[in-house]
Formats: C-alpha cells, sequence, structure tokens
C-alpha cells in the first residue's frame, strides 16, 4: 500500500490519486522495480485537496482519518510506504522531518512502514531520485520477504 499526503488538482478532478507529473514519475519508479500501478492500493491521508494547495492542516488530516483507516483495514496491506512528512506521521506519529526517518523500516499499529520522499518532492529535486529508488526497492525487497508479492 502506498500512502501521500493530499490530492493536487488533478487527483482532485479525476479522483484518482497520484495522476499529473507526480503521478508519472511514480508509476516510472514502480515500473523501475517491475511492479505496476494495478498491484498496489494507492491512497491519501488527506481525502480533497487543500486550498491553493498548500499542506494539509492537522484538522484536515483528523477529519480524513477514519476514511484512510477504513482502506487500511480493507486492504491489510504487509507494508506501507509512506511518502512525504504528513503521511508518514500519520502512521508513525511525530516525526522530526522525512529525510530523518527515511531509509528504513518502521513498524505501526498498521504494520510495517518505510516512509520516503515524496515524488513531487523529487520533482522539485531530482539529485534525491536515489533515495526514492533505494526506499522503494527496500519495500519490494521486504514484500518479497514476506510474501506480500507473489
Amino acid at each position: 500500500m502506498l500512502i501521500g499526503e493530499a490530492p493536487g488538482e488533478r487527483e482532485d478532478e479525476t479522483g484518482f490519486p497520484f495522476v499529473g507529473r507526480a503521478g508519472d514519475l511514480l508509476t516510472e519508479s514502480l515500473l523501475e522495480m517491475k511492479i505496476t500501478r494495478s498491484e498496489v492500493y494507492i491512497a491519501n491521508c488527506v481525502k480533497c485537496r487543500p486550498p491553493e494547495n498548500r499542506q494539509p492542516e492537522d484538522d484536515e488530516v483528523l477529519a480524513c482519518r477514519p476514511f484512510l483507516e477504513m482502506q487500511i483495514l480493507s486492504i491489510q496491506p504487509k507494508i506501507i510506504v509512506a511518502f512525504g512528512k504528513y503521511a508518514a506521521q500519520w502512521l508513525l506519529g511525530e516525526i522530526p522531518s522525512i529525510s530523518k526517518v527515511r531509509g528504513r523500516v518502521w513498524r505501526s499499529r498498521y504494520g510495517s512502514v518505510i516512509p520516503t520522499f515524496h515524488p513531487a518532492h523529487i520533482l522539485r529535486n531530482p539529485q534525491e531520485a536515489g533515495k526514492l529508488r533505494r526506499d522503494l526497492s527496500m519495500a519490494v525487497q521486504l514484500a518479497n520477504r514476506t510474501g506480500a508479492i507473489t
């Protein structure tokens, strides 16, 4: 399962998570790992786009929490990749920054969590792309070991 922060303009228009440039990057990154989007479940912490594409506020994340919890409980993922600070905080509690927690597996009440950079961050900071690839590779390796990918 992959969890992002909040829909952007294109996601809000289409009702699908990770479309547009960040979605294209995510799709390419998954394909590098020999995974298609249809093999993963993709969701966002916040279900509608915050005004002016600002970061989600705590009350917005809290209001959407039951919906994401229902998705997680329905899917029952063995591994969750959290894209960005807000998704990681949703799953792990308060974190200093995504840079400080990415690159390793964390345990949460929802299972194994691998926090990483959001694809939109990579578009703005292409020098970080290798870190995203390593984190996704770690998720795939863990999924293969746990039988989450068959």
